[in-house]
């Protein structure tokens, strides 16, 4: 078994590598809000396994690796790139970097592969990876295991805080200073009626952001993650939001509505 300790200390490591070098009072709120977030999907997850544990056998060996997947796959943020404004020297992939920072500190392939997708935009290189490759078929099916159920904690947290911390969240993400208040752009639209991602680089609306953060929902991977979603009210509380401007079209609304309001795995 891990030590949660150890994980623990390893991401406070992380998090002062920076806040001990820069007096940014910008870069110590997005390492804080960085721990935050950590901690807050380690609790969702908590959430989840009570579901999930009622369906499936999940043992202490396999809880305790999921724990130190959701500890430490984000340690890559407190070394991150000019891309999301907090340094201009270095240019990488926070998931990258977690990726080798938890292999270097000796966890097993399954937890370190998991780190690695769980912010991809698709898990299928996964399957290409030669650790994968070399896997014995019950640890290639710990890996998909926490790549996928690290993929649906993570963003059930952001899910979560974004419905409930939306003006807090607006002036922590890169996107909003240069978003428009107009109807949700064509093109997204498109990809909801499909039940497809919405490609960040096609949020041009605030309104785009907002239906973005709904369609999260197309990329888990466990009906348990929905249904924790649907007690909090969360697909209600997007689409009202988008009800209640003058800017989302009718037809926009209709779309969402049938698409998105009643989504199941």
């Amino acid at each position: 078994m891990y030590s949660l300790t150890e994980a623990t200390e390893l991401l406070e490591i992380s998090e002062k590598f920076w806040s001990w070098n820069t007096g940014d009072k910008w870069i110590l709120s997005y390492n804080a809000h960085k721990v935050r977030h950590t901690l807050w999907v380690l609790e969702v997850w908590r959430h989840i396994i009570i579901k999930l544990k009622e369906r499936i056998n999940l043992s202490d060996e396999l809880i305790n690796k999921a724990e130190i997947c959701f500890m430490l796959h984000d340690l890559g943020r407190f070394y991150q790139n000019n891309w999301e404004r907090v340094f201009n020297n270095e240019e990488f992939e926070h998931w990258d970097k977690s990726y080798e920072l938890v292999e270097k500190a000796g966890y097993e392939a399954s937890i370190y592969l998991a780190i690695k997708y769980h912010n991809k935009y698709s898990t299928s290189w996964l399957f290409e990876e030669k650790d994968y490759i070399s896997m014995s078929k019950e640890n290639k099916e710990e890996a998909v295991f926490l790549t996928n159920i690290l993929r649906d904690a993570d963003k059930l947290q952001n899910m979560l805080y974004s419905v409930f911390n939306i003006s807090h969240l607006q002036s922590l993400d890169v996107y909003w200073d240069s978003l428009k208040n107009e109807d949700i752009s064509p093109i997204n639209i498109e990809d909801v009626k499909i039940h497809k991602l919405i490609d960040r680089r096609n949020i041009k609306t605030i309104w785009d952001y907002i239906l973005s953060s709904r369609c999260f929902a197309f990329d888990m991977n466990f009906n348990e993650t929905i249904e924790i979603l649907k007690f909090f009210w969360y697909f209600d509380k997007i689409y009202a939001l988008l009800e209640a401007n003058s800017w989302v079209s009718k037809e926009s609304l209709e779309i969402v509505r049938n698409n998105v309001l009643n989504f199941k795995i």
